[in-house]
Formats: C-alpha cells, structure tokens, sequence
C-alpha cells in the first residue's frame, strides 16, 4: 500500500485526523508504514523521561528503527481461573510446569464429567496471540527479519511443532465449538464466571468483567499464574496494551 496523501484528499481535509491518536500496539506498524503517523524518534529520550519502557509496548511502536509510538498502558496475558472451582477438584495449589497444568485440568474435566457444559480450558480456535505463544515457546515464530525483508516462517519446523502442539491443547480441554469461535461470542469470560469452565487465557481487565458478570465471585476468588510451556519455561506472553501516536500533518 502507497503512502496516504493527505492534502489530495477530500475526505481528509473537510475531517481532519486528531492529532494525538490511542493506539493498540498491534497497529501502530501497519499505519506507520502507510505514513499515517509522525516519526518520533528524535524526542524518544523526552518523551521516556529516562524510563524504561515495556518491551512489548515499544518494539511493535519501532519500524525500520523508527519510533512511531509511545507505550501508554500494558497488561501480560496469563491463565485466569476461580480457586473455589479449583478447589472442588482437590487442587489446592497452582501448578509449577507444564505436566502439573495438564494433571491439573484432567481433574478439572473429571470432576465435573457430568456436566455437559463445562471444559477445563476454554480457549477460542480464533484467539491468535495464544497460538503465538504456543509457537514462541517452541522457539519458532511467524515472520523474521533477513536482509531488511520480512519473510512468513511458519513452514520452519519449529513453528510448525508449536501448532501443532496449540491445535492438540485446544482440541482437547476447549470444547469442539470453540474451534471456528472467537474471543467475543460467546463471551470467555461469562464462562467463566458462569462456572462453565475451569481457566481462561486474558489480561487483567478480564478480573474486573468476571466479577462483574457474577456478583457472587469475590475479589480473593479469582486467580493468576503463567501459562506453563512445553519448553520447561513459562510461555511467553503477548502484552495487551495501547500506545499514542501523533498522526502525521
């Protein structure tokens, strides 16, 4: 896609852009590269006021070594569940590795057999960022970096074993319809805070939502802890969060 001429165009000039836009870090690149956003490199130093900014926040913001964007809000991805729902299946504490996780939700399942409606792990077919992490934790990745082009790498076996590994979790402790599901509909989180399933996989304002989607869900019943991988190793997570940009004169 061409860069964007704003001054040729009509639509721009009777409704300007604002000046200062709020932006996911997953979209700052796509509209930096199409020349919507100021480069803001040169006042990087000011504007971090000698802060270190959240890498998650500031590499997505940085094209070609350029900054397009400032880190505003971040919040790490992690296994969401209720403790009491935990606690029925006699798991008392949160599991340290990847074998513990697995055990752990065969009881969450075994527990609550007799309940159709219910999975250990509700996680959408169509969340993409936990695939991500299933692949980053078996050391591939989607797209890399060589001689100043970006080229597809999932066809590297690496990433190819963290799909599949994704798909095998996914179909077995989610249910058989939340393989074509999204994020949204149905809503994880009312599924959880129905009690229809045992963990989900989001960020901290989803604790706000569960309580608020169940009142009878207090503030000490709801619990975090990494996403264990395969690797041996936490799972890396995919930060949720925005930036601001300046949009370009």
């Amino acid at each position: 896609m061409g860069r964007h001429n704003r001054q040729n165009d009509p639509i721009a000039f009777l409704f300007p852009p604002p000046d200062v836009i709020d932006l996911g870090n997953t979209q700052v690149a796509g509209i930096a590269q199409t020349g919507g956003l100021l480069d803001l490199t040169a006042w990087k130093d000011k504007l971090s006021g000698g802060d270190t900014w959240v890498k998650g926040l500031e590499k997505p913001a940085t094209v070609n070594s350029r900054l397009y964007g400032i880190p505003a809000f971040a919040a790490a991805r992690a296994v969401i569940y209720n403790q009491k729902v935990w606690a029925d299946a006699t798991i008392t504490r949160e599991p340290k590795n990847w074998d513990e996780f697995i055990r752990d939700l065969d009881k969450l399942r075994s527990r609550n057999a007799n309940d159709p409606n219910f999975v250990p792990f509700y996680l959408p077919g169509q969340m993409w960022y936990s695939t991500l992490q299933f692949i980053w934790d078996a050391g591939g990745d989607v797209a890399r970096q060589e001689d100043g082009d970006w080229k597809g790498s999932t066809s590297n076996p690496r990433t190819r074993r963290g799909l599949e590994e994704w798909k095998s979790f996914q179909n077995t402790y989610s249910s058989e319809a939340s393989r074509t599901a999204d994020s949204l509909d149905p809503d994880m989180e009312q599924l959880l805070a129905d009690g229809n399933t045992g963990a989900i996989l989001s960020n901290s304002a989803s604790i706000l939502a569960i309580e608020r989607d169940n009142p009878d869900i207090g503030r000490d019943d709801l619990a975090s802890f990494a996403m264990p991988g395969r690797s041996g190793r936490n799972q890396p997570s995919m930060v949720a969060g925005f930036g601001l940009g300046r949009s370009r004169p």
